[in-house]
């Protein structure tokens, strides 16, 4: 089967990742959920830090995403311990079949953050569908990077970087069409991140098209970088959304 264009580039986005990944910091109220879990599914889990979280949690947990590259990669990165309690799945979620595969009201908790466009009342309603329990949606609200507010202010004019389109108001508005009033909680991520200049090249050229080859923007960042690599501070919030379904057991 042919791969899609959205497939084709995300495997190309995590060819271009380092080999290794610092754990990410997963915020407390992240996993804060009102009974325990036996299983769950992230959807579009990219190289799986939260599937290896539950995981170590003794939770059978699912990893889908429709990269191939970010799949062997969470594969790689998951010590032998956690390996029993981990599966790894490489599929559009668009056209992934819950019946097929058996996910119809399966798992405890079904995750997406960043994955599948939730927008998209299909993709949303099978994320319900496939919960038997809680379903938990993190949807990107705003955000700061040291280094993408200095190109912003230096190279485009602005002191800040445009704000997200209101995916959270459009994603509750289909919500409450389904009879659903989720809980929503403003959630804050924070690390200190220092990827490859290449990477960074990547990155910018996704986020300011317009300079992703000018040859000046290379000179600026060949002055931040530190044996090849940039550091840089980065915050995000994210909207966490969280709702039951109603066909629960």
């Amino acid at each position: 089967m042919r791969k899609s264009k959205e497939a084709a580039r995300w495997d190309a986005w995590y060819e271009k990742q380092e080999t290794t990944a610092a754990p990410q910091e997963i915020p407390q109220e992240l996993t804060r959920l009102p009974s325990p879990l036996q299983t769950m599914l992230d959807v579009g889990c990219g190289t799986g830090e939260m599937v290896r979280f539950w995981a170590g949690r003794q939770v059978h947990a699912t990893g889908l995403d429709i990269s191939k590259n970010a799949i062997r990669r969470a594969v790689k990165l998951t010590p032998p311990l956690l390996s029993p309690f981990c599966q790894w799945t490489a599929e559009d979620w668009k056209m992934t079949s819950l019946t097929d595969r058996g996910w119809n009201s399966a798992f405890d908790l079904v995750y997406s953050s960043m994955g599948p466009d939730m927008t998209n009342m299909d993709n949303l309603r099978k994320l319900t569908a496939a919960s038997r329990r809680y379903v938990r949606l993190l949807v990107f609200k705003d955000g700061y990077n040291s280094v993408l507010q200095n190109i912003s202010k230096t190279f485009c004019g602005n002191t800040t970087l445009s704000s997200a389109p209101n995916r959270t108001g459009q994603i509750l508005a289909l919500l409450n069409k389904d009879g659903y009033t989720p809980s929503v909680k403003d959630i804050c991520f924070r690390e200190i991140w220092a990827p490859s200049l290449e990477i960074w090249e990547q990155y910018i050229g996704t986020i300011f098209p317009s300079l992703a080859h000018s040859p000046k923007l290379k000179e600026y960042l060949l002055s931040l970088s530190e044996e090849n690599l940039i550091p840089s501070e980065t915050t995000a919030i994210y909207s966490m959304m969280t709702w039951t379904p109603h066909h629960r057991p």
